[in-house]
């Protein structure tokens, strides 16, 4: 079963060490037995010149050796590939996963405090951030003798690299994003609009209910 992808416009222009050489790459997840302990997930990538019709670059390049992959976002930065993916249907972590061409040298030891990442690289100041998706603790409400518990609000976090180009140390803890609504906020991805003069960041969330 194919799951969430994400889509990244790479520049015409050749980069010095990229070896995929279409203008446009997608990461999406393969997964059997969804939601058991027998769960496998792979990541696979596709490439495509017109962004619309994809040709099979990289099929089951990466499997994680514990948890599962979910929700990649990908993006190339100095030359390599970076992916940000869920590591768990719980807990507070994503992994990152790096490779120069996604078909050898996949490195994948990192694991970030936060759940749902996306990347968002910040022209205005040049930093490479992950918008990241945490909940707080789950609203009980006492019905009766019953308890009825919701689970937290997810709110949209940043976390930035701080050590250059090599996206292995972040910031933290991560900083909130102030969104105005109550709702729950997940997948955020962010654009920045240069020609708008009053609000360079645009943000488009899913939410969650």
């Amino acid at each position: 079963m194919l799951l969430a992808a994400t889509m990244q416009a790479i520049p015409s222009k050749p980069i010095s060490g990229r070896k995929v050489d279409k203008k446009y790459i997608v990461a999406s997840v393969h997964a059997e037995n969804q939601q058991s302990s027998k769960e496998t997930t792979g990541l696979n990538i596709y490439t495509s010149n017109d962004g619309i019709n994809f040709d099979e670059y990289a099929m089951d390049a990466y499997q994680p050796e514990k948890g599962v992959l979910r929700d990649p976002s990908i993006i190339e930065y100095w030359g390599r590939y970076y992916v940000a993916d869920t590591t768990g249907w719980s807990g507070t972590e994503i992994g990152i996963i790096s490779s120069e061409d996604f078909q050898k040298d996949l490195g994948a030891g990192q694991s970030l405090g936060a759940a749902i990442g996306e990347f968002f690289w910040d022209p205005k100041d040049g930093s490479m951030n992950i918008i990241v998706s945490l909940s707080g603790l789950p609203t009980c409400i006492q019905i009766g003798r019953y308890n009825r518990c919701e689970g937290g609000v997810f709110k949209p976090y940043i976390i930035s690299a701080n050590n250059g180009p090599l996206l292995q140390a972040w910031t933290t803890p991560p900083r909130e994003i102030d969104v105005a609504s109550k709702e729950s906020h997940i997948d955020m991805f962010v654009v920045y609009n240069p020609d708008d003069a009053e609000n360079h960041y645009h943000a488009n969330p899913t939410r969650r209910h």
